[in-house]
């Protein structure tokens, strides 16, 4: 028999944190439901409260400035399937979470849901990670912005306190040439992924290298950077990047993983597609900076 919980619908954000600091590890949030209700139905998440988020309007957003993308902490996958394609970042962004579950669950799933449910698999995080985002935290009396990059501490754990609830994400715009890709498989093409990547690599305007990110997701407990394999990449021209300085920074990307075998594949297998997809997302990244 499934465990029953009380249901509870706050209308702002405020609200949600005054009822996260009354009811402390006893509540869970409800964003789109995708993650958290099967956890509930399997019996592994298990809650006295469940405060729904939905109805919090101020929180499904997402806009672009000068100088950043904003997007709401309830604005759902298929909202970005859909949004205008302003610049390189919106038009991968929208090119990933194509590849992400249903059509059906896309209506449902959210932003803030995929980063908090902090799966080490979740496609948004490698995304964001890579595009050097920040998220802010809203909290029962005060409010912080962090790097995406310390959010995550291990499999389903994340640094939001009981009182705090994720509000936005900020994502800043390059300012110099700029590549982005992002690359997954899976089982299937709705299954979660066995591997995802994604690169960011931003040169100047004599088409140096300056800066570098290379992420790999559900290789380790939390999505993880490369900064090895970065180094690589820095202070080369990226119109003499040579094939095998590709394929040593995706050898070395792959090697900082630590990967283990489950249902979805083995550790030797992640291991190795970690680094074919580093190298696709690389040569990628590199090809739009190039104009291709």
């Amino acid at each position: 028999m499934r465990a029953s919980f009380k249901y509870i619908r706050p209308l702002t954000s405020g609200e949600a944190c005054q009822l996260k600091t009354r009811y402390k590890g006893t509540a869970r949030c409800l964003a789109g439901g995708s993650d958290l209700l099967l956890q509930w139905r399997r019996g592994e998440a298990v809650f006295d409260y469940c405060i729904d988020l939905t109805f919090i309007s101020d929180l499904k957003y997402y806009e672009c400035t000068n100088k950043d993308l904003r997007i709401g902490a309830l604005t759902t996958l298929a909202d970005l399937e859909n949004a205008e394609a302003v610049n390189s970042y919106m038009d991968c962004i929208k090119a990933a979470v194509k590849q992400m579950c249903t059509p059906q669950l896309r209506t449902l799933a959210t932003v803030g849901g995929n980063l908090c449910n902090a799966s080490p698999a979740a496609d948004l995080a490698v995304l964001f990670l890579a595009m050097g985002a920040e998220v802010k935290i809203l909290g029962s009396s005060s409010e912080r912005q962090i790097p995406l990059e310390v959010f995550f501490i291990g499999v389903n754990k994340t640094k939001l306190g009981d009182d705090e609830i994720l509000t936005d994400v900020m994502i800043p715009l390059p300012t110099q040439k700029t590549g982005v890709s992002f690359s997954r498989v899976g089982r299937t093409v709705v299954d979660i992924a066995q591997v995802n990547a994604a690169v960011c690599i931003t040169a100047g305007s004599d088409g140096v290298v300056g800066n570098a990110k290379i992420v790999l997701g559900a290789v380790a407990p939390t999505p993880i950077r490369s900064k090895a394999a970065e180094k690589i990449l820095l202070g080369l021209k990226t119109t003499a990047i040579a094939d095998d300085v590709i394929e040593r920074a995706a050898v070395t990307a792959a090697a900082d993983g630590k990967p283990i075998s489950d249902i979805r594949a083995s550790a030797e297998y992640r291991s190795y597609i970690s680094k074919v997809l580093v190298r696709r997302s690389i040569e990628d990244s590199i090809h739009s900076i190039n104009g291709g």
